[in-house]
């Protein structure tokens, strides 16, 4: 039995325990970091299965909240176009507009500002593959994001909230013995009035998307610019 102590030995990323979250990805970037700065790593050290790892990592992070991104946009524009009470007022306060706006784009920004901590290791073959990567699944998933709830919105608006389809829909429920006429008629008029949201809300997602991939974008730019000065000034 040999008395030098045990060996360790470090082993590449593997697939024993890819990345669930983006916390996970970021955790693995890190370490690959300080791998790469500390000593060296192969550039085949980083595998297809680590890659794809990463990419779903990233089309997850940027698809996350769908659903509630879609019913949330409607209802914070319907807010501050006033079509919907906040807090009990009707008309609602420069506050009541701000904490609509703030709900609207909290979540995309929060993860966003999330994804760009990576920008700050982006240096190294091996780290600067897994963060493309993980880029290219953010940019796919944000696209999609925004696709999906662009077409649904355009769909509700030119198929669902027209005159004449919703004309159908209330005719139908009035005739339910609990909803009058005159309760009917105030759904049709307020639903008709609240049709455009959904066109704003529609190209928000749109802008929300170019936000999600721009931040990580220019974190990742800015390190890079902030490096290369830094070499610059130790030549001198």
């Amino acid at each position: 039995m040999s008395s030098s102590g045990p060996v360790i030995v470090q082993s590449s990323p593997g697939r024993s325990e890819p990345p669930k979250n983006i916390i996970d990805a970021i955790s693995d970037i890190q370490r690959f970091s300080v791998s790469e700065v500390t000593g060296s790593l192969p550039e085949d050290f980083f595998t297809i299965a680590n890659r794809l790892d990463m990419f779903f990592v990233g089309l997850k992070t940027a698809l996350a909240g769908l659903i509630f991104m879609a019913l949330l946009t409607p209802l914070s524009l319907g807010v501050i176009g006033q079509y919907i009470p906040i807090f009990g007022a009707k008309e609602p306060t420069l506050y009541d507009q701000f904490f609509a706006y703030y709900l609207m784009f909290a979540f995309t920004l929060s993860y966003a500002f999330l994804v760009a901590m990576v920008g700050k290791y982006y240096r190294g073959t091996v780290v600067k593959v897994t963060i493309r990567n993980l880029m290219a699944g953010v940019m796919v998933g944000a696209t999609l994001k925004a696709l999906i709830i662009f077409i649904i919105y355009h769909v509700i608006y030119f198929k669902i909230l027209t005159p004449q389809t919703l004309s159908s829909i209330i005719a139908h429920l009035m005739k339910l013995p609990f909803i009058s006429t005159q309760t009917g008629h105030a759904w049709y008029y307020w639903l008709l009035d609240f049709r455009p949201v959904f066109i704003q809300g529609a190209w928000l997602q749109v802008i929300g998307a170019c936000l999600f991939i721009a931040i990580p974008m220019l974190s990742i730019a800015g390190y890079k610019y902030h490096r290369k000065k830094e070499k610059l000034y130790d030549h001198f």
